[in-house]
């Protein structure tokens, strides 16, 4: 009965999370759209970082823009498709991804998925730069999944660590 509790308490919180990003997100981007879009110009915050409206129609960084223009939905169900498996894997109680690691990545995919299918581009509007180099302009979705693999990543490694090993050489 405890094990069960737990197992429904673990899923419970790897769902709030997910919706969470969700929520989080689509709210950041409708306020990004509402607000930079009715100024029609950059927003400096700081030297190094700016608000700016960009859609992007392509995958990660706007690779592939001009192939996958007009197959928004067949990317989408592609995304789908591969952020279902991962949510699947975060579900089973000895996940190789760590849950809330994997959440994070449900929940941002999830996120710009529903930009495709709504309005058939990624909406972003964080803009990182120094002088004349400028990352690509990204979302918190983004930044979610980015957070994600960073803490499947880093768990992945302490799992590998030798028994008693410091970690350094």
């Amino acid at each position: 009965m405890m094990v069960e509790t737990s197992r429904k308490s673990r899923i419970a919180i790897i769902v709030m999370m997910i919706v969470s990003v969700i929520v989080v997100d689509q709210a950041s981007k409708y306020a990004a759209i509402v607000l930079i879009a009715s100024r029609a110009v950059e927003i400096q915050v700081t030297s190094f970082f700016s608000f700016v409206l960009s859609f992007n129609s392509g995958v990660s960084f706007g690779l592939l823009t001009d192939t996958l223009g007009n197959q928004q939905i067949v990317l989408a169900l592609v995304l789908l498709a591969v952020t279902l498996g991962i949510a699947a894997f975060a579900f089973r109680r000895n996940s190789f991804f760590p849950p809330h690691g994997a959440a994070l990545i449900v929940g941002g995919s999830l996120g710009n998925i529903i930009d495709r299918l709504r309005q058939g581009a990624v909406t972003d509007f964080i803009l990182l730069h120094y002088q004349s180099w400028a990352w690509p302009v990204f979302n918190l979705a983004d930044s979610a999944i980015f957070l994600g693999c960073v803490l499947i990543i880093f768990s992945r490694s302490e799992a590998v660590k030798a028994p008693g090993s410091s970690g350094s050489a």
